[in-house]
C-alpha cells in the first residue's frame, strides 16, 4: 500500500482540535503521550521532549533505554559563543559581521550537526528500507539543527526574519512535494519545522499561530486531493507546544504529547507512542484495513 508520511515538527493536538483544522485531523486523530525516556532532563528537573530521539523512535521503532544526560556538557562551539573576551573582540567594528558569518557556517557543518544531534542510527534501519521506491524530502533524522544559532547570537535574534526564513524553506518543500506526489512511489516522507519555530517565538499570540496552522492545514489538504483513494496518509508530530512558563515571553515550549492522524479510520481506540512504528509498517504491508 502507498504510504504518505507528513512529519510536522510541533503540531499541537489541543490547538488543532479546538480550531477544527479538518485536513490535519483527517478521519481519525490521536493525542499520544511521549515516554519519559524520550525526554531531555534539565538540571532544574524540567522535562522536554527531545526531537531527534522521538523521530528516531517513530521512524525506526528504536528507543534508547538510557535516560538522557542531565543537561549535557556544552560543546566547544557553545563555549566560544559565550566567552566574554571573544564577545568584546567580536563587537569591535568590522569584526562582528565576520564573526557571525563564521559561526553560522561552523554551526551548520556536518560534523557539528552530528555532535549536536547526538543520535547515530548505527545499524538500525528506518522505515524507508521497507519501501521499494521511496520518495524522501527532508528526512527528520538528517535535517540540520539551526535553531540554536539565532538564540546564541543575541544581536542577530530577529523573530520575524527567523520565521520568514523558515516560511521560505517550507514553500520550497511544498513546491517540491506537490510536484512529486503524482509520480510512482510506495513511501513518501516529508518533514518541516515551520510550526516549531513559530511556536517557540509566538505561541501565546493566537492570531499569529493560527495563520501558520492554516498554512499547514491547507498544505495537507492539497496533498490529500492529489493522493489516490487507496493511498494512506499519516500526519505525525514529535511533540506539541504549550506556553513558556516562568517568563513574560510570548513564546512556547514543547508539550509532552505528540499528534498523529490518519486519512482512513483504523480499528483502534487509542494509540500509544510505541504503537506508531509497528502501525506504519502494517499499513505498508496492508495489514490494517
Amino acid at each position: 500500500m502507498k504510504l504518505f508520511i507528513l512529519a510536522v515538527d510541533a503540531l499541537e493536538y489541543d490547538f488543532i482540535e479546538s480550531r477544527d483544522y479538518a485536513h490535519l485531523k483527517q478521519e481519525q486523530f490521536f493525542k499520544v503521550k511521549i515516554p519519559r525516556r524520550c525526554m531531555t532532563i534539565f538540571e532544574d528537573g524540567n522535562l522536554s521532549p527531545w526531537t531527534p530521539l522521538i523521530w528516531k523512535a517513530i521512524l525506526t521503532g528504536g528507543i534508547s533505554q538510557r535516560k538522557p544526560k542531565p543537561k549535557p556538557e556544552q560543546h566547544w562551539v557553545g563555549k566560544l559563543l559565550k566567552n566574554k573576551l571573544l564577545t568584546r573582540i567580536r563587537l569591535a567594528r568590522g569584526i562582528n559581521s565576520l564573526y557571525r558569518f563564521l559561526v553560522s557556517k561552523l554551526s551548520k557543518a556536518p560534523a557539528i550537526q552530528e555532535i549536536r544531534r547526538g543520535i547515530p542510527l548505527q545499524d538500525q534501519h528506518t522505515i524507508m528500507v521497507r519501501a521499494d521506491n521511496p520518495a524522501v524530502i527532508n528526512n527528520p533524522l538528517e535535517a540540520p539543527i539551526e535553531w540554536g544559532v539565532p538564540k546564541a547570537l543575541h544581536s542577530d535574534f530577529h523573530p520575524r526574519e527567523i520565521v520568514r526564513s523558515h516560511l521560505e524553506k517550507f514553500r520550497k518543500i511544498k513546491k517540491e512535494t506537490l510536484s512529486k506526489v503524482d509520480r510512482d512511489w510506495d513511501l513518501f516522507l516529508i518533514y518541516n519545522k515551520l510550526l516549531d519555530i513559530v511556536g517557540h517565538l509566538y505561541w501565546q499570540k493566537n492570531h499569529t499561530v493560527e495563520k501558520y496552522y492554516s498554512i499547514m492545514d491547507n498544505f495537507a489538504g492539497e496533498i490529500q486531493r492529489k493522493l489516490s483513494d487507496e493511498a494512506f496518509m499519516v500526519i505525525i508530530s514529535d511533540h506539541g507546544m504549550r506556553p513558556l512558563k516562568g517568563t513574560k515571553h510570548q513564546g512556547g515550549e514543547h508539550s509532552h504529547h505528540a499528534f498523529v492522524s490518519f486519512n482512513h479510520k483504523l480499528p483502534i481506540g487509542k494509540l500509544s507512542f510505541t504503537d506508531i512504528y509497528p502501525l506504519l509498517t502494517e499499513i505498508m504491508e496492508e495489514q490494517t484495513i
